[in-house]
């Protein structure tokens, strides 16, 4: 059957699906460059303010807003893969590369596990401030386990560590929310 008035055929197939493959490839890229930019901006930022956990402003803030943005089921993954790959590229100790990994996979089951959590931002931010007081936590029972020395933030015991890395945890998922609110306003 032929068009008689000259016109072509129309299309008989979508582009829907070069589209969604194109939107997927670009969320992936932007959560896991989200990692890797928390990871330099913790290398450039690294002052002695000896306030344990204060990178969590800047870490926690990118992973819960990555993570609240994307409808991926594993945004916080990507987010934690990035930073942990670029922490093992040499910027700081093996174990910080894990931490990090490890804090996107968990956050990622925390906010899929829990619908309070993505209805809440404060209940979220809680829970990336618990997120973040896992740091000091591992590295005290890896380092009584496993080593005899003590990490520096650790020397004068765990309590003021796990403290700090709670409150900057929490708070700088507090920000990447309030900021993901702010910008999906606009």
């Amino acid at each position: 059957m032929s068009i008689v008035s000259g016109a072509s055929w129309p299309k008989s197939r979508s582009n829907i699906f070069q589209h969604e493959t194109t939107r997927v490839v670009v969320q992936v890229a932007v959560l896991v460059g989200l990692g890797i930019a928390a990871v330099l901006l913790h290398k450039a930022l690294r002052a002695p303010l000896h306030l344990p956990g204060r990178q969590g402003l800047i870490w926690m803030a990118l992973l819960a807003g990555g993570r609240a943005a994307s409808p991926l089921p594993w945004a916080g993954t990507l987010t934690g893969l990035g930073a942990g790959l670029c922490a093992f590229g040499g910027f700081f100790d093996p174990l910080s590369g894990f931490i990090y990994s490890l804090s996107g996979v968990l956050a990622d089951w925390v906010y899929t596990a829990w619908p309070l959590l993505r209805r809440h931002a404060w209940a979220f931010a809680l829970a990336c401030g618990l997120l973040h007081a896992l740091k000091p936590l591992l590295r005290w029972g890896i380092n009584a386990w496993y080593l005899p020395l003590q990490h520096g933030s650790l020397a004068g015991g765990l309590a003021y560590p796990l403290a700090t890395h709670f409150l900057f945890g929490a708070l700088g998922a507090l920000g990447g929310l309030y900021l993901l609110r702010t910008l999906r306003r606009l």
